[in-house]
């Protein structure tokens, strides 16, 4: 294929206002799209490259970024103040933070993150706080994904290893143009041993 497979260079077009990342199928994977200082860049769209992180900090002209359909595990948008659209649905986000962003319309839909329960003394534990950038003030767990368990200050905790659910889903609240915005999170539960 003629597309690039690596943007490591792609900083140095300090004058560059738009950039397409063409979807990757053939199977490559983006560990890293870093346009972070881009101080021109307006638009930004890359959905659909297999990414998984994406640091865009002190773009301060980026306007619209459309990252969604990914694997994207971080986004980083500090210091995009002038951002105002945003889709980043379909990725592995465990959290997003916009703030300092000026975002009016966005889609920032569902994630899908694995996890593992791990055994300790006090049971199986899942600590969503060692996931990237979450705030555990920002998510709601509907009581159907806690029968048997316990959630407290970003722990999920089981006493039986039956009543651990091989997915749970978590709505992380996004402010988006002043009003909370949910994010759906997926976890796809693996049970392990403490490492």
């Amino acid at each position: 294929s003629s597309c690039p497979k690596d943007f490591t260079g792609i900083k140095f077009f300090t004058s560059l206002k738009n950039l397409s990342v063409p979807g990757m199928d053939d199977g490559t994977v983006l560990e890293l799209l870093d346009v972070s200082g881009m101080n021109k860049l307006e638009y930004l769209e890359c959905s659909y490259a297999n990414i998984k992180r994406l640091c865009a900090t002190n773009c301060s002209k980026l306007s619209v970024l459309k990252c969604d359909s990914n694997q994207m595990q971080s986004l980083e948008l500090s210091g995009c103040r002038s951002l105002h659209y945003i889709e980043c649905d379909d990725n592995c986000l465990a959290s997003l933070n916009l703030s300092g962003c000026e975002i009016n319309y966005g889609n920032v839909g569902n994630q899908n993150v694995d996890v593992k329960a791990i055994l300790t003394g006090e049971g199986w534990k899942i600590d969503l706080n060692k996931l990237p950038g979450v705030d555990y003030n920002k998510i709601n767990i509907q009581s159907k994904y806690l029968d048997g368990a316990t959630f407290e200050k970003g722990v999920l905790l089981w006493e039986n290893e039956n009543d651990i659910p091989s997915t749970l889903t978590y709505e992380y609240s996004v402010p988006i143009s002043s009003v909370d915005n949910v994010m759906d999170v997926t976890l796809s539960i693996q049970k392990g041993k403490l490492d």
